[in-house]
């Protein structure tokens, strides 16, 4: 891994910091980073990641969770060889706040780009699918805002790399499924409707793309871009996703519903799908996804208990 410090030099074991590290991919990447070895610090504040997801965590001696908004974090001083941040708001969690949460994103990418320097660590900037491709600002697209501030953050990084000489990259994260999930979202409200047997409402036709990439893959793809010299932005992602319509009749095989789709008028402002160009991953990480959507959905399904309980069809 390069921006390796003399922490690990000397002989212990390397040392993550991971932002956001209770949330969904978070916790999955804090898992993978204790398993190759590392002490991991998880920071925190809770206010949509949980102690639940960092349960098993928790248990081991090289894990430590500190509760506490990584833009206060001023005295976490302590050797470093990587630092990842993916503390930031989901675009629904911002539109209920968005003056706290703009200044959140900004404020808390500095403090942690400031972290990484100080301990002259490699820093992953977990970044989002929602401004790849055509950047341009739409000024009638209530998530303007806060795309802005997204682009924003890679703008400090890129900054971060080019003055001061930090060791940085940027991944591009694409939409994720798998265990520890948030309810909600389109794969989630597919899955409760299936519990529940009602019908499947779908956007559209059904036949836009709906790119899906298990957890365990895109925690794969970030850490292959940390132990890479490769600056970014690199996309991780579904590359090639199946039709909203193939994914509900997949889950609805997979729970064993007997609940039928139905279909609802996409409103004249929705955004189509971006689809992740993993172009990069694969030639220069060698990545591309692992997990097939049947064998996540299955995995998923388990983990969440969504096939109990399944109600007949009305």
């Amino acid at each position: 891994m390069t921006g390796t410090n003399d922490h690990a030099a000397i002989g212990g074991a390397p040392r993550a910091l991971v932002t956001g590290g209770a949330g969904f991919v978070g916790s999955h990447l804090c898992d993978a980073l204790l398993d190759r070895g590392f002490e991991v610090i998880c920071l925190d504040d809770l206010s949509s990641g949980t102690r639940s997801n960092v349960a098993g965590a928790l248990g081991s001696p090289r894990f430590r969770l500190i509760e506490a908004d990584v833009s206060a974090a001023a005295d976490l001083d302590e050797p470093l060889d990587l630092v990842v941040h993916l503390a930031f708001p989901r675009v629904g969690d911002w539109v209920d706040a968005p003056l706290p949460a703009l200044g959140s994103i900004s404020a808390g990418t500095l403090r942690a780009l400031d972290l990484a320097r100080a301990a002259g660590a490699r820093f992953v900037l977990g970044s989002t699918s929602e401004i790849a491709g055509d950047a341009a600002s739409d000024t009638g697209d209530p998530r303007e805002p806060y795309l802005l501030a997204r682009r924003l953050s890679e703008s400090l990084v890129a900054t971060a790399r080019a003055r001061y000489g930090l060791d940085t990259t940027i991944v591009r994260i694409f939409p994720t499924y798998g265990p520890r999930m948030r309810p909600g979202g389109a794969l989630g409200s597919m899955i409760e409707q299936a519990r529940r047997g009602s019908p499947l409402m779908l956007t559209g036709t059904g036949a836009a793309p709906f790119p899906l990439c298990f957890v365990s893959d895109v925690v794969r793809g970030i850490l292959a871009a940390a132990d890479s010299p490769l600056p970014g932005p690199v996309e991780i992602g579904d590359p090639a996703p199946l039709p909203l319509a193939v994914v509900a009749q997949r889950v609805l095989a997979l729970t064993g519903s007997r609940s039928t789709l139905g279909f609802l008028e996409a409103p004249g402002s929705a955004v189509p799908p971006r689809v992740a160009d993993t172009t990069l991953a694969e030639k220069v990480l060698g990545w591309r996804p692992r997990v097939g959507l049947d064998e996540g959905l299955a995995l998923t399904l388990d983990a969440l208990e969504w096939r109990a309980g399944l109600a007949p069809a009305v």
